[in-house]
């Protein structure tokens, strides 16, 4: 896309509507194809496939009821306020805690959240420091590298945030945070560089990500 340049850039109107799309893997493209855009008017489509998508997730790990699938569209469209507030009052953590009912959540099924949560960083959406760093504590490998790297995206404060991704449990989520740190440019890298001396054996990787 960032070769495109401006046939990308004029690509995007087109780009939003098809966050809406009742078809899962063409949303969760169009999720991917808006942040890397970097389209702000992205941000409310995105926003509502979020809290969908965390009310859907809560519902299954704690054993409740689903609710029932958004409109699209026009009716989707006209929500555009009330689930931007809803994305300011959900709670994360209640569906990031270890459950004590309800079902597992594959990772398979978490791929459009997670790409909602790290384009919601990266598009800067109102909010997303705030909302993206309950998630980083998720029980979901997928979700907390989404998490980690929206908060890189934020720049300042998120960066500041995202640092804790290199002490992640999982390998495979530090890489990716040394990456995203690294993409940010000088803040990014002083921050990969500070952890240096304590890495241990992933030293290896923040030093390739460098």
């Amino acid at each position: 896309l960032e070769g495109l340049g401006e046939t990308a850039a004029r690509a995007a109107p087109r780009v939003v509507p098809l966050i809406s799309s009742r078809d899962e893997a063409l949303r969760l493209q169009a999720i991917r194809a808006a942040a890397e855009l970097g389209d702000a008017e992205a941000v409310d489509a995105v926003r509502s496939v979020y809290v969908e998508k965390l009310a859907r997730i809560q519902a299954r790990r704690t054993g409740g009821v689903e609710p029932k699938p958004a409109a699209s569209g026009a009716g989707r469209r006209s929500r555009g306020a009330s689930e931007r507030g809803a994305g300011a009052r959900a709670s994360p953590v209640a569906g990031t805690a270890a459950r004590e009912s309800g079902e597992e959540v594959s990772e398979e099924q978490l791929r459009t959240f997670a790409a909602a949560i790290r384009a919601l960083g990266q598009l800067r959406a109102p909010g997303a420091l705030q909302l993206l760093g309950p998630h980083t504590q998720d029980s979901s490998p997928s979700v907390r590298t989404a998490a980690f790297v929206g908060l890189a995206a934020l720049g300042g404060p998120g960066i500041a945030a995202a640092r804790a991704g290199l002490s992640d449990p999982d390998r495979d989520v530090q890489s990716a945070v040394a990456v995203a740190l690294a993409e940010r440019g000088l803040e990014g890298q002083a921050a990969l560089a500070n952890v240096l001396p304590k890495a241990g054996r992933a030293r290896m990787s923040f030093l390739s990500a460098l």
